[in-house]
């Protein structure tokens, strides 16, 4: 990614997560995190330990772990987003014909994650990604190496 990182690969939140991603949702979107939990919950469900729940009943935040390790899901927006979605389109969506809609999007969804200092956890992310890379009006967006899903899988924070 560019040197002209968002205010939210700044933040300590992410600078702390081992695997980040933002999905940029469209307006039209229909897309909820009780969506998401019920779609994880299909993919992760040959896996023993794996535990998918919506986070004290909230429909805002969503987590995923294995043991104490986890991913942490949560929906921003604001006028903040909507500034870094037009950021994040100008920067790396040039050559997309999405662009203007990436631009767009006021809303996205944030995913973050616990320290995995030995890659246990990698084959969840990309498992991760693929559920939520299929919901339309999606643009999923890899922070690290700033790329979007689609035009590759993104690397975790620190392993590219």
């Amino acid at each position: 990614m560019s040197n002209q990182r968002s205010d939210f690969v700044r933040s300590a939140w992410c600078a702390r997560s081992q695997y980040a991603l933002l999905g940029l949702i469209a307006d039209d979107a229909t897309l909820t995190l009780k969506d998401c939990a019920e779609e994880l919950r299909r993919e992760f469900s040959s896996h023993p330990n794996a535990r998918v729940s919506l986070e004290g009943g909230r429909s805002h935040e969503l987590k995923v772990s294995w043991g104490p390790w986890e991913f942490r899901i949560a929906i921003a927006s604001g006028p903040q987003i909507a500034s870094e979605s037009a950021s994040i389109a100008r920067q790396f969506a040039r050559h997309r014909s999405d662009r203007s809609g990436i631009a767009a999007c006021r809303t996205r969804i944030e995913v973050t994650s616990t320290p995995d200092p030995f890659g246990e956890h990698m084959s969840h992310y990309f498992s991760l990604g693929k559920v939520l890379a299929r919901f339309d009006g999606v643009f999923l967006f890899c922070i690290a190496p700033g790329n979007f899903w689609d035009e590759g899988y993104g690397y975790p924070l620190g392993s590219a």
